[in-house]
């Protein structure tokens, strides 16, 4: 990572049974780099033999100086990133992360805003909406949970944004109708997704078949790395693939954006 940020843990919050959610200040006390709406950080972290290197969204509000919040999902089926922030980080522990990078920026020229998240890839939105409801740009949120006790970022959603906030519990039968939602969208509409492979894939199919150009859909996803290194470079653990299908925020190596029918990965 080029200039890197030594920071120190001063929160933990278990969200959800899977999510902590981590306040990280400046090791040194000094402020820390101001970020954008959509903006990530790369967590460095040494664990014995191999170095894992993992974006997490930053939660809140851009405007706001103050501490770094971020959100990290444990998966069963992940790598080392997550398990690591759950099981070895605590308060006070210090870690290194990279400067605020923005590959999931708002189009403010837009005049409404679609906003479409799969558990925990909800995370990039709360800087989106908090920048929205500046604007005072029409916006709304549909987000789609397994169940109630997954649920655990809906009551700070709803102060957030009331109504504009719509959620679907799996458990309960409720899913996204992409179709519906998309087909009815002004013009000038904005659609930004977040959450699981087939989640992003139904918005693209949905947003094409009402005839939205792909430009007017922006999505990203966290992958899991291609590998871990060790500190001296050498490769020590296979992941999976970009191509795979993935869980947004579980904590790899590369973060996709597709916008304009590009896809990166850095």
């Amino acid at each position: 990572m080029d200039h890197p940020l030594d920071v120190r843990v001063t929160e933990i919050e278990q969200v959800t049974p899977l999510i902590k959610r981590f306040t990280l200040e400046a090791a040194d006390g000094e402020a820390l780099p101001s970020f954008s709406a959509g903006s990530h950080i790369v967590i460095e972290m040494t664990d014995g033999d191999s170095v894992y290197c993992s974006p997490y969204s930053l939660i809140g509000s851009p405007w706001e100086s103050g501490p770094y919040r971020i959100a990290v999902r444990r998966s069963e089926k992940g790598w080392g990133g997550s398990h690591y922030m759950h099981e070895k980080v605590g308060i006070g522990s210090v870690l290194r992360i990279s400067a605020p990078v923005n590959l999931f920026p708002l189009i403010r020229t837009r005049s409404k805003h679609v906003l479409i998240a799969g558990g925990v890839g909800v995370t990039p939105f709360f800087a989106h909406l908090a920048e929205l409801r500046a604007m005072a740009v029409p916006h709304e949120l549909h987000y789609a949970v397994r169940n109630v006790e997954h649920a655990g970022f809906v009551d700070e959603l709803r102060q957030m944004i009331g109504d504009d906030l719509h959620v679907y519990v799996s458990d309960d039968g409720q899913s996204i109708d992409f179709d519906a939602l998309l087909a009815p969208q002004p013009q000038g509409a904005e659609v930004y997704v977040c959450g699981p492979e087939r989640m992003v894939a139904a918005t693209f199919a949905a947003a094409r078949a009402a005839g939205w150009h792909d430009g007017r859909v922006h999505a990203e996803q966290f992958a899991s790395p291609a590998a871990s290194v060790s500190p001296e470079g050498r490769a020590t653990k296979s992941g999976s693939t970009a191509s795979e299908p993935f869980e947004a925020g579980e904590g790899g190596t590369a973060r996709l954006q597709r916008d304009d029918r590009v896809e990166l990965a850095v």
